[in-house]
């Protein structure tokens, strides 16, 4: 699920409505589902053919594919990813790429060579791919953890503007219930701002999470990308869904800094990673939260670039 910030799309010669969230809905007919701001009105908002299941959203708040809604979907063992404008017009991206599960994210113009384009995760091969508004495709990283870790990275999310001076945290959920060697604990694990800059984290940085054992990595592109390990997270850890920050407010003391360099800094002791809300919820709980989390530390970026 996204929520919508608003934007106008070009090419339809319409706006999104800020606030409304929008969910991947996995029952027959495979669509949309569109929920108000105030959650007093839901309903369909547009079915998706040529697909098994849906296993991606994320909302183009840059523009580079005219602040449409990119949704992916699979057919057999190919995936397909799909436009939305807010209309409920449908354009194809690209119509076949491998099968893939994992999180999705358009990133900020900034982002080195893949600035505007779609990011997503291959949980099964551990790249992080990267397909333009022309539906190129290219390797952002290739396997960024080291040996012998596991590989099926999930969960994605780039550092908001002033996270570093001002501070805050960096959220994911633990899903619980997933039995084997990574059963997951139902709780969402948390990761402060000071902690991450010590390991070397940036503004504009991007996170990336595995499912099994929870272990993050940073991404940072420039002329060209690096990767470095950021931190550890319990063994039973089961990631799921997109990385979310919050931010201390702009008149909070700046948070504790550390020196700041191209490579990693130490990595983020597994004592510190905490978790909250060991409440046995339902897992859409977590993502609600994390949804919401996730927005309101956007809108903060967003009203401090203009």
């Amino acid at each position: 699920m996204v929520n919508s910030i608003g934007g106008h799309v070009a090419a339809a010669d319409c706006d999104w409505t800020p606030d409304e969230t929008f969910l991947l809905r996995a029952h027959v007919p495979l669509g949309i589902t569109r929920v108000s701001a105030d959650g007093e009105d839901s309903g369909s908002f547009v079915n998706l053919t040529g697909i098994n299941v849906l296993t991606g959203i994320a909302f183009d708040n840059t523009g580079a594919f005219d602040h449409r809604l990119m949704v992916l979907g699979v057919s057999g063992t190919r995936s397909v990813i799909f436009a939305v404008d807010c209309n409920g017009g449908v354009q194809t991206i690209k119509p076949s790429i491998r099968s893939l599960e994992g999180d999705m994210v358009v990133a900020p113009t900034g982002f080195g060579p893949f600035g505007g384009n779609l990011l997503l995760t291959d949980e099964f091969s551990g790249k992080i791919l990267s397909v333009a508004p022309g539906g190129t495709v290219a390797v952002v990283i290739k396997t960024p953890l080291p040996a012998g870790m596991d590989v099926t990275m999930h969960g994605l999310g780039f550092v908001p503007d002033g996270f570093t001076e001002r501070g805050g945290a960096a959220y994911q959920a633990d899903r619980g219930g997933g039995g084997g060697s990574f059963p997951g604990n139902d709780s969402i694990r948390r990761i402060q701002s000071a902690d991450l800059i010590a390991a070397g984290v940036k503004d504009g940085d991007l996170l990336v999470a595995a499912e099994f054992g929870g272990a993050m990595i940073d991404v940072r592109c420039e002329e060209t990308c690096t990767s470095f390990l950021v931190a550890r997270a319990s063994k039973a850890t089961h990631g799921e869904g997109k990385i979310a920050f919050s931010m201390s407010a702009a008149t909070a003391s700046p948070s504790p800094q550390a020196p700041q360099t191209s490579a990693g800094g130490p990595l983020v002791p597994a004592a510190v990673v905490t978790y909250i809300g060991e409440w046995g919820i339902p897992t859409a709980a977590f993502a609600l939260l994390v949804l919401f989390v996730a927005a309101v530390g956007f809108q903060v970026f967003l009203r401090r670039r203009r």
